[in-house]
């Protein structure tokens, strides 16, 4: 019997994270209080690039490039699987008259990006060339399309309540309807937050196994034994 994960949080990331356990070889189910992809991660900008990247540390850049690799790849995917088009689209950026050109500039030769100069309504510009956005409505649409066909479950409506956790034997989880009564004996945790990415372990080790980017909070036992 494969070994079990429960999600609990229907999100981009729960969504992503389904799919990655599932390609693992888990039984997964995904449990959400109200519809799968029907919450924050449906209203987002779905800019997949961080404004005014020179601003941040470099690895909120790194991490962003990752990401639009990967949902590239991702839409394809999608598309090529007839769960729908989330119209991800390399649709660049313009940054009108900056005050700090000469970062600009240094940023992108570091970071080998491509910035062109240019004008918008006469006003000096910046187009950031390499930026992609996504639809995050379609996205989710089609994610819930395409985990559903993988074979994984979809808890819905389902409100949960907090586990009085007393050791690392889950004996069920309390919610509105009576809770759910899996057990998860030695589980692991994936857990996603609010900054927008879950790390999973997946050996119990205290090591990341994956890392998976975007959305909101969520939280994810893992039955090893079946």
């Amino acid at each position: 019997m494969a070994a079990r994960a429960v999600i609990i949080g229907g999100g981009v990331v729960g969504c992503v994270t389904a799919i990655k356990l599932k390609e693992s070889g888990y039984d997964v189910t995904v449990v959400d209080k109200s519809f799968v992809g029907e919450e924050s991660s449906a209203a987002g900008a779905g800019i997949i690039f961080p404004l005014m990247p020179w601003n941040y540390e470099s690895k909120v850049y790194q991490l962003c490039s990752g990401a639009s690799a990967f949902y590239k790849n991702l839409s394809e995917k999608l598309i090529h699987g007839g769960f729908g088009d989330p119209e991800f689209i390399e649709s660049g950026m313009i940054c009108i008259e900056p005050s700090d050109k000469k970062e600009i500039v240094q940023w992108a030769k570091k970071n080998n990006f491509k910035i062109n100069e240019c004008l918008f309504n006469n006003r000096p510009s910046f187009e950031l060339v390499n930026v992609a956005q996504i639809n995050p409505k379609k996205l989710m649409i089609s994610l819930k399309h395409y985990i559903s066909d993988l074979g994984v479950r979809l808890i819905e409506n389902c409100n949960l309540k907090q586990i009085q956790r007393k050791s690392n034997y889950i004996n069920g989880w309390p919610t509105d309807n009576n809770g759910l009564t899996n057990s998860y004996e030695n589980s692991n945790e994936v857990t996603a937050n609010n900054h927008g990415y879950a790390t999973i372990d997946l050996n119990n080790d205290g090591l990341q196994d994956y890392q998976v980017s975007a959305g909101n909070s969520h939280t994810c036992a893992i039955d090893d034994n079946g």
